[in-house]
């Protein structure tokens, strides 16, 4: 299938305006008459393409189904393409383990599984990255390692928060703005107390 958005040098995402001028641009440039003798029959067929890039993706109605059949096939491109390397990652571990049961090298094999964890990291971000480019979105699931690392920051974030308040309420002046802002700011009092109620609750249950 012709790539209509390569032939006039343009992204995928670019406006009827930018097409338009890309068109004018091209077409001005391999014109057949302004090429040399033995260029002009290249000249027109590029010019045909160009025309007919152009007829496809300025049509609106047009371009919707074409950017559909485009994204289809890359789509399966990509995938064949992951198919071919995992099953280049099967053959490869393969070939590992027969080679750490001969060998017994375990420093090779921690190189092996150190290069073959960032290659399928690479291969992982530039296939999402495709997806994206194709307007499918990523969702990625969270695995409990990430959830409990996404718990810790949460929990320092907490600690973090009460020593700079405790650290805050010992310097006089600011001690004095808050009280005074408690005490005069209903707003703030009543979400206030209700915090410090529930904290007195539940320190008094410990306490029992």
């Amino acid at each position: 299938m012709k790539n209509y958005y390569e032939i006039l040098e343009v992204a995928k995402n670019a406006s009827p305006e930018v097409i338009e001028k890309a068109y004018k641009a091209l077409i001005k440039k391999y014109h057949p008459d302004l090429q040399p003798a033995e260029k002009k029959h290249e000249a027109e067929n590029k010019v045909k393409l160009i025309n007919e890039a152009y007829d496809v993706l300025s049509n609106a109605e047009k371009k919707s189904e074409y950017d559909k059949e485009l994204n289809q096939i890359e789509f399966e491109k990509i995938v064949a393409e992951q198919k071919k390397i995992k099953k280049q990652q099967e053959n490869n571990t393969y070939s590992n383990k027969n080679y750490q049961s001969q060998e017994q090298n375990n420093v090779s094999s921690q190189i092996y599984h150190q290069v073959n964890k960032a290659y399928n990291d690479a291969y992982n971000d530039a296939y999402n990255e495709a997806l994206r480019n194709m307007g499918y979105e990523v969702r990625y699931q969270k695995t409990f390692k990430e959830h409990l690392k996404s718990i810790f920051a949460v929990i320092c974030a907490i600690f973090f928060v009460i020593i700079l308040c405790i650290i805050l309420w010992h310097i006089p002046f600011i001690k004095n703005y808050l009280l005074n802002l408690y005490n005069n700011n209903e707003f703030i009092k009543l979400p206030v107390d209700i915090v410090h109620n529930i904290f007195t609750n539940f320190v008094s249950l410990f306490k029992k």
